[in-house]
């Protein structure tokens, strides 16, 4: 398999670059939208299943910018291993990341084989809640 080119490792930089902006502005708009709603919601919360309903937005809310964070902490990881070489580079096995991978998922930390395993080995096991 072949190494990531310049040209190629540039296209990846700013799409690594398009996606952190982009989410940063919805971090920022939901923080906004939060806020905002959050307000309406103190004011016109009447009862407990209002409150309970209130406490769910919250939680969504919470979840959602949680996850959004996360990955910008993974764009950041992969601007490293972008300076540091290892960009591209399986963690688990040490061979080159397709660059079809990288393009669909640019901060691919394992090749397609090893995320697979990672996958089928830590995944939770379905239960039944009835």
């Amino acid at each position: 398999m072949a190494a990531i080119t310049e040209r190629q490792l540039h296209s990846l930089q700013a799409q690594l670059h398009e996606r952190e902006e982009y989410v940063r502005e919805e971090i920022r708009k939901q923080t906004l939208d939060r806020a905002e709603a959050s307000r309406e919601m103190i004011e016109n919360v009447g009862d407990d299943a209002d409150k309970s309903v209130a406490d769910l937005i919250v939680h969504v809310d919470n979840a959602m910018i949680g996850q959004q964070l996360s990955e910008l902490q993974d764009i950041g990881a992969a601007r490293r291993r972008m300076q540091d070489g290892t960009y591209g580079v399986c963690a688990d096995c040490g061979q080159k990341i397709e660059y079809r991978r990288l393009i669909a998922y640019p901060t691919a930390y394992r090749c397609t084989l090893c995320q697979s395993v990672r996958e089928r080995t830590f995944a939770a096991p379905v239960h039944s809640t009835l």
